[in-house]
């Protein structure tokens, strides 16, 4: 479902927000055994939320834990509606604990349009698009590798990809060299550099993404010592990795300020406030947020999806923050939830600041996206030991594993 929310007023907006809202958290409720329970526990009817949701109090709706959906959990095949007809989709796990969710092509279709929404920062005028990241092909390779019992799984990754073909225009898959394990791979630099020299010289307009891990690696070559973009390069992250952890590859923390000095320096970048972003999106609510980078917060400034609303809450009360305070993201939405009990949930695994909060109550923009403290390392190396269905421990550890035959 495209909501092609962006240029509908701010009162019609909330009325079919609202609308919509109350017919996906009716069905969620009917349907999803867990929540219902959730609800029961917290003395919430189904009459009683639907009254919430009227009211404009959607704080007071009960949320799930995006935990739930976790690997480590289990619980999401109870979360998810096969029934439906759709796939599984499997995060690319910062923690080393993926998370499945079921989506209906209707879901992915509202996937592809946030991240469509999201890639609306960058100029529509763009030549080439250099992922370093392996092709769609051998992800959709990777994919074929995972089984939850006889369903397909795909990569979650793959949608601000395909959300990248309809947007750009030529897109260069700058692969990983494969290694004899994930911390050995490295960014094909002489394909790299092959791009980097021809969008210089033609005096192309060029985004260089996603992942900070890689690109903080292809930095340290000296090949990122000659080039003056000035206007024409942008610099989109995405997926994690900022605490030097995706999956199974550990690095040094990156430093935000520092990375964005070292990108404005080794390419030349004349506005980094307008040409260095970061989208963040999760499996569990298919949504995608982007975010310039501002000096003044020493972060990125990220504006929440126009399809959903964002509620920041304490913790450990459960309460709405103020301004500047930082708390569990919960995200509000009725789109792109036929496949999942998605319609409300807290991403626990996360803590966000806020910076702006609208005239509804809900969080605009917000920064400092961080992950919260994990549990014990032998609790995780205890569920690493498992096995899950064929279901891999990590993503990347996967990848290496197929790359390699």
């Amino acid at each position: 479902m495209n909501t092609g929310m962006n240029d509908t007023p701010l009162a019609e907006l909330d009325d079919r927000f609202l609308d919509a809202l109350t017919r996906a958290w009716k069905d969620q409720y009917r349907w999803c055994t867990i929540y219902r329970r959730r609800c029961d526990t917290a003395g919430v009817s189904e009459a009683a939320g639907v009254r919430r949701i009227e009211n404009g109090d959607l704080m007071a709706l009960p949320a799930l834990e995006s935990g739930l959906w976790k690997r480590s959990c289990g619980i999401f095949r109870e979360l998810s509606r096969p029934g439906e007809g759709g796939s599984w989709a499997i995060s690319s796990s910062t923690s080393g604990d993926p998370s499945f969710r079921w989506y209906t092509r209707e879901d992915v279709d509202e996937v592809n349009s946030s991240f469509m929404r999201a890639f609306n920062k960058i100029p529509a005028a763009v030549d080439t698009l250099a992922l370093l990241t392996p092709s769609l092909q051998e992800l959709e390779r990777f994919s074929s590798q995972i089984r939850i019992g006889d369903e397909p799984v795909f990569l979650f990754m793959t949608h601000p990809i395909r959300s990248s073909l309809s947007r750009f225009g030529q897109i260069q898959f700058i692969s990983r060299t494969p290694g004899k394990t994930p911390q050995e791979q490295g960014i094909d630099m002489g394909h790299l550099s092959r791009v980097l020299r021809k969008a210089h010289a033609d005096r192309e307009v060029i985004v260089l993404g996603y992942s900070v891990l890689f690109i903080k690696e292809a930095l340290r070559h000296r090949e990122f010592r000659q080039y003056s973009f000035n206007d024409r390069l942008y610099v989109v992250t995405g997926g994690g990795g900022w605490n030097g952890v995706k999956g199974d590859i550990e690095y040094a923390e990156v430093g935000k300020p520092e990375f964005v000095t070292a990108v404005a320096r080794a390419l030349g970048l004349s506005d980094v406030e307008r040409q260095v972003i970061d989208i963040y999106g999760t499996a569990e609510t298919g949504k995608a947020h982007s975010g310039y980078y501002c000096r003044r917060l020493g972060d990125y400034a990220f504006e929440t999806d126009s399809a959903v609303k964002l509620y920041v809450v304490d913790p450990v009360h459960g309460e709405p923050v103020e301004r500047g305070e930082s708390g569990i993201p919960r995200w509000i939405s009725p789109y792109g939830v036929q496949g999942s009990a998605s319609v409300v949930v807290d991403q626990d695994d996360d803590r966000v600041t806020v910076e702006s909060i609208g005239p509804a109550g809900s969080v605009t923009r917000f920064t400092h996206v961080n992950r919260a403290p994990t549990g014990s390392e032998s609790e995780m190396a205890e569920w690493m030991e498992r096995e899950w269905d064929g279901c891999p421990v990590d993503l990347l550890e996967m990848a290496a594993k197929v790359m390699m035959k």
